[in-house]
């Protein structure tokens, strides 16, 4: 269309406006071959289906195998689920990462759930967040092997546990932007609010670069971390400094080297 565009100090007469879509196309199969020294081959052929109403992700992928067996994966986002918590995941545009996959085995005869993997969420600071991660084999029950125990204000995680195993903490630092310290066989409950605080400040207020001498900033903080080894004699503790937006300066691990 013709049009008159006035902007507050320049007028733009009579200029044609043409709209450009460009996309790439989506790929729907692909064929992968192994070939052997005798030039003979196995193919796998993979069919990529996008059959959901509420959105163009994959909604399953199914491998042809050379003994004529199916893989399938099927998978499930926020927009196919209708709580609550999945309303929110599509309200902040978080859809693309699936929360429920399951996987087939197809033969002639029959198709056998192999096994089931679910991400639940929760509420934490009003921010909709991971939880737990479950994991079902057969048709066995879901079973937690990964849960999202804390997160700060900002929804940085800052503990997790593995199924029956000792928890493990994070701190952060450097304006929240990079982990300082994993703590395992640590609960974030236990470390003194004065101690992540007082690493804070140290971490904001490291602008150098050294690994020794009095009056380094970065050297402090390394200070400041290895007297949080100290206050948990039997944690893990690996603890790291940076240059922000440039990357890691230090590391040092659990030993203390």
């Amino acid at each position: 269309p013709i049009s008159l565009i006035t902007f507050p100090e320049y007028t733009v007469p009579n200029m044609e406006f043409t709209s450009l879509i460009s996309y790439a196309p989506l790929v729907n199969q692909s064929i992968e071959r192994i070939y052997d020294q005798d030039g003979d081959y196995v193919e796998t052929v993979s069919q990529v289906k996008r059959e959901s109403e509420n959105h163009a992700q994959i909604s399953s992928i199914e491998d042809l195998l050379p003994d004529n067996t199916l893989d399938i994966k099927e998978y499930k986002y926020p927009s196919d689920l209708g709580d609550n918590l999945m309303s929110n995941l599509v309200q902040m545009n978080r859809i693309s990462e699936p929360v429920e996959i399951r996987y087939f085995k197809q033969n002639s005869t029959q198709e056998d759930l192999i096994a089931y993997k679910k991400t639940d969420f929760d509420l934490y600071n009003g921010l909709v967040l991971p939880h737990a991660e479950k994991v079902a084999y057969g048709n066995s029950q879901l079973e937690e092997r990964l849960i999202y125990h804390e997160y700060d204000e900002l929804g940085n995680i800052t503990q997790i546990n593995k199924s029956k195993d000792f928890p493990i903490s994070y701190l952060r630092g450097y304006s929240n932007g990079y982990v300082i310290a994993k703590l395992e066989n640590v609960s974030y409950s236990s470390i003194l609010s004065s101690t992540i605080t007082n690493l804070k400040i140290l971490s904001n207020l490291d602008d150098d670069n050294c690994l020794s001498g009095e009056g380094c900033d970065e050297e402090l903080l390394r200070q400041g971390l290895n007297d949080l080894r100290e206050l948990f004699p039997d944690a893990m503790i690996s603890s790291y400094t940076y240059d922000p937006l440039i990357g890691m300066t230090s590391q040092t691990d659990p030993p203390g080297i």
